[in-house]
């Protein structure tokens, strides 16, 4: 009889399972779903218009300082001048300005890459500034027809989020890097190029 038993007991959980199928028995597994909003998380939603200039301050400060920038800051605490040298000998300055708007509050980073554009070659200078838009990685480059400068400009947006290191090297070095640009836009300007060519002659170089 001890021999049947386990062969007994399989075939009544086997049995019992059937039934609890047919039945509808079975557990029902609940699952949890994580709702996204898709909004980012504020960390500086009570934050004040002082507290943002003083808070950018510190920020930018420490990122030159790490770096082993000289800078030059204003009382206010919501610009920085830091001055390089640029191929050509010549010195340029870039600019960063903390503007503050509540939730849209955000850090600008600005250069002039060639001032006192002719009145003659506004029309070639555009169509060159359109072309470099297109090759470079980021478009910064626009002309303030007012004052005929050619500016190299990248916003940071952070309003409300924790500032960001890495974003703020990235813009940094991105700025910089559209300085070669200077080249191109004498060729127009000075030597009569066509902006067509000289995109082609700056990508390829």
């Amino acid at each position: 009889m001890l021999i049947f038993y386990p062969i007994i007991l399989i075939s009544a959980v086997v049995l019992f399972y059937i039934l609890g199928k047919r039945n509808g028995t079975e557990r029902e597994v609940i699952k949890t779903v994580t709702q996204y909003t898709g909004q980012p998380i504020s960390n500086y939603n009570d934050e004040t218009e002082e507290q943002y200039y003083l808070r950018c301050h510190n920020f930018i400060s420490d990122c030159l300082t790490k770096k082993e920038v000289r800078y030059h800051s204003s009382n206010d605490y919501k610009s920085f001048v830091v001055t390089f040298e640029d191929r050509d000998g010549s010195t340029y300055a870039l600019n960063f300005e903390a503007y503050y708007n509540g939730g849209n509050s955000y850090i600008m980073f600005y250069t002039k890459i060639l001032e006192r554009v002719p009145d003659n070659k506004l029309v070639e200078t555009s169509e060159l500034i359109n072309r470099l838009n297109n090759a470079l990685i980021l478009a910064t480059l626009q002309l303030d027809y007012e004052h005929r400068v050619i500016e190299s400009i990248l916003i940071y947006p952070n309003g409300g989020q924790s500032l960001n290191e890495d974003y703020f090297h990235f813009y940094l070095t991105s700025l910089v890097a559209s300085r070669p640009t200077k080249l191109a836009f004498s060729k127009v300007i000075e030597e009569d190029a066509e902006p067509a060519l000289v995109t082609i002659d700056y990508i390829a170089s």
